[in-house]
């Protein structure tokens, strides 16, 4: 896997050979959201394709451990990092409760 990092100026020239090293520069926040969502994509893509060329009971039981192992993936899509803005407290507070 060898996906180029857009966005991060000099990072440009980054290109993660594997998942180890590509989830060493994810943790570091060296991969730009947007490419992170285009991975996730990818991936699933590509896990769901693999799933549709079993037979129909492999099918059933690869789809049904697919949507578990998203139900237990503890994605935090409308939660951020306080700390990493320096935003008023009010601000914040007014964002997290609407």
């Amino acid at each position: 896997m060898s996906h180029e990092v857009a966005g991060c100026g000099e990072a440009n020239l980054m290109k993660p050979t594997n998942k180890a090293e590509l989830m060493e520069k994810l943790m570091m926040g060296l991969i730009p959201d947007e490419e992170v969502k285009r991975l996730i994509r990818d991936q699933l893509e590509s896990r769901i394709q693999w799933i549709y060329n079993h037979n129909c009971e492999q099918r059933f039981h690869q789809l049904h451990n697919l949507v578990q192992s998203l139900q237990q993936t503890s994605l935090k899509t409308n939660d951020f990092n306080t700390d990493v803005y320096d935003l008023p407290i009010e601000f914040v507070k007014l964002i997290q409760y609407n």
